[in-house]
């Protein structure tokens, strides 16, 4: 899908629209996801796959959503968007729904949440393919990505603050320590989260209002659990801005090419400066 010229039908592709959908953050975050199929072995990627269904469906609040609940039929059509051959056929839908005015928060846990649900029967049941389904999932997440700005702009954080963590498994915890009593001195307001498995982080952080998420690994053995928790993030918290540090940044570019962050820290003065940066956008929005 990249390389098409930008659009003039309301799409945002210089973000001049923030509460238009961003295609070029669509077309970005597929291509991530592509690669990240090229690079990792099929296990990790069934685990990726799982990962983003459950964490997104886990999502779908019918109870607070009871008067904007899309009915079986939209959410249906949907899916099949997602599976479609036609690469647009999901973005194009959800660019229908905002013109009509659904809310962009009713199509993140009303619409695509219950398209993951969806997706998950449609996988447990041997309807749809792993490689029907990872191609959704991509999908799916490239539109949480073209969606980022108008979500930015419903979730402006009430402070300006960050969640601090190790990738799970990571046994080296100083570097990320220092970084953020450093930054506290700086008045950032840093939370610190050591120790935790993958769910106990992943929760941890979908229920946080921090709205910059700054994780550190080291070696590409922690790849993939590093790759597990940013599809978590993403699909728990679309809208925070992601900072990775650590040996891994240090690493080939090669090696974390895949990974849809926000911004890179190989040390702690570059992560001061990296957040300072993430300040600007985040009150830019607000």
């Amino acid at each position: 899908m990249s390389g098409r010229p930008a659009s003039d039908d309301g799409r945002n592709r210089e973000g001049r629209d923030r509460d238009a959908f961003d295609l070029a953050a669509f077309d970005r975050a597929t291509a991530a996801a592509r690669k990240a199929a090229e690079r990792l072995p099929p296990r990790a990627l069934r685990t990726l796959a799982r990962e983003a269904v459950t964490r997104l469906a886990d999502r779908a609040q019918p109870a607070s959503l009871e008067a904007e609940t899309p009915d079986p039929d939209a959410i249906e059509r949907l899916a099949e968007a997602f599976l479609s051959e036609d690469e647009e056929a999901a973005p194009r839908l959800v660019e229908a729904l905002r013109a009509t005015g659904v809310p962009v928060e009713t199509i993140y846990v009303g619409y695509l949440a219950r398209v993951a649900d969806r997706l998950g029967t449609l996988w447990e049941e041997d309807r749809a393919s792993f490689v029907e389904v990872s191609l959704a999932v991509a999908r799916i997440y490239g539109v949480l990505r073209g969606l980022r700005g108008a979500l930015m702009q419903q979730r402006r954080p009430t402070r300006l603050s960050a969640l601090f963590a190790p990738v799970p498994g990571e046994q080296h915890t100083l570097g990320i320590t220092m970084a953020a009593d450093l930054l506290r001195s700086r008045g950032w307001d840093v939370t610190l989260k050591l120790g935790l498995d993958h769910d106990a982080l992943s929760d941890a952080i979908g229920r946080a209002e921090h709205p910059v998420i700054g994780l550190t690994a080291g070696s590409p053995g922690s790849l993939v659990p590093l790759a597990r928790l940013l599809v978590a993030i993403r699909m728990q918290r679309p809208e925070a801005l992601v900072m990775l540090g650590g040996a891994i940044v240090r690493a080939g570019a090669e090696d974390r090419s895949f990974l849809d962050v926000d911004a890179l820290a190989p040390d702690v003065a570059s992560a001061e400066r990296e957040l300072e940066r993430l300040r600007g956008i985040l009150l830019a929005r607000g």
